[in-house]
C-alpha cells in the first residue's frame, strides 16, 4: 500500500478483519510523497521520500492489533530510488524505531501469529542485495518474523517467510507456494484481475491451505468487492487465509 499514510487505517483494517484475512502489507516508505493523484508509471516523479510516516505508522499499527492482522512493513521497495541508497545505518534505525514504538521480535496476537513482519527489500536485483539488507535487519531483530523477496521478486531468499510475486495466472496456479511462503499478485501483469479470476485464486489458496496476498489499484468499490468475495470464500472454506486488499490508489 504506498497511500497509507493518508488512509484511514481504522476502516481498512476492520474490513479486512470482517472479511475474515489475517495479515495486512504496508510499503513503509511509500512510493507516493503525498496523497497525490499521480500515475505509478511516472517513475521520474515518485518513489524519492526516504521517510517512515511514524505517526501514521502508529495509527496502522494500533488498528491492526485491535483488529488482529499481522502487520507487515517492506523497508524498501528496490523502485525506490531513495531508499535503495540507504546503508546499514537506516536499516537498523528503521528496526530499531519499530521494535520501540509498535512490537518487540517475540511479541505475538491472540491468535498466536506475530504482530509484526519485517521485510528488508521487496524486488531487490540480486540474491546478494537481498542477503546483505536481511543481515542488516536481523541483527537489529533477532529472532523476529521476517519476509524476505528473491531477484526481482521470483527469486530464492532465506532467512524468512519467502514473498513469491507471481506475474501470470498460470503461475498462480501452477506454482502457488505452500503457507511457508507469501503467495502475492504484486506484479504488473495480475493487479486489478476480474472478480471471477479473484475467486477462483481465493479457492485455489483455501484448497492447498495456504497464502494468498492480492494486489491492486483501483478505486474503493472495487477493493469492496474483492473484500466481499475473500468473506463469501473464507467462510465456505471454513478457516482463514492471510490476506491483504489495498484500497484505492488511483
Amino acid at each position: 500500500m504506498n497511500r497509507w499514510p493518508w488512509i484511514d487505517a481504522e476502516t481498512v483494517c476492520r474490513a479486512n478483519y470482517l472479511a475474515g484475512c489475517t495479515f495486512i502489507l504496508l510499503e513503509g516508505v511509500p512510493w507516493f510523497p503525498s496523497n497525490s493523484q499521480g500515475s505509478l508509471s511516472d517513475y521520474t516523479k515518485y518513489g524519492r521520500t526516504d521517510t517512515l510516516y511514524p505517526e501514521a505508522l502508529l495509527r496502522w499499527a494500533a488498528a491492526a492489533r485491535k483488529y488482529q492482522l499481522t502487520l507487515a512493513v517492506t523497508l524498501c521497495n528496490w523502485n525506490s530510488e531513495a531508499v535503495k541508497r540507504k546503508g546499514r545505518e537506516w536499516y537498523v534505525g528503521a528496526v530499531a524505531w519499530l521494535r520501540a514504538n509498535v512490537a518487540q521480535p517475540g511479541d505475538r496476537l491472540p491468535t498466536g501469529a506475530p504482530v509484526l513482519m519485517i521485510e528488508p527489500v521487496s524486488e531487490p536485483e540480486s540474491r546478494a542485495i537481498a542477503d546483505e539488507r536481511l543481515a542488516w535487519v536481523q541483527s537489529a531483530w533477532p529472532g523476529g518474523a521476517l519476509l524476505v523477496n528473491g531477484a526481482g521478486g521470483r527469486g530464492d531468499a532465506a532467512g524468512g517467510m519467502l514473498d513469491y510475486h507471481h506475474c501470470s495466472e498460470d503461475s498462480f496456479f501452477r506454482d502457488t507456494k505452500g503457507p511457508d511462503h507469501l503467495n502475492s499478485l504484486d506484479c504488473g501483469p495480475v493487479i486489478n484481475l476480474p472478480l471471477d479470476t479473484t475467486r477462483k485464486m481465493i479457492r485455489h489458496t483455501l484448497h492447498r491451505e495456504t497464502t494468498f496476498l492480492y494486489y491492486g489499484f483501483d478505486n474503493r468499490d472495487t477493493m469492496g468487492a474483492i473484500l466481499n468475495v475473500l468473506r463469501e470464500e473464507i467462510q465456505k472454506g471454513g478457516r482463514g487465509t492471510k490476506a491483504f486488499i489495498p484500497v484505492s490508489e488511483e
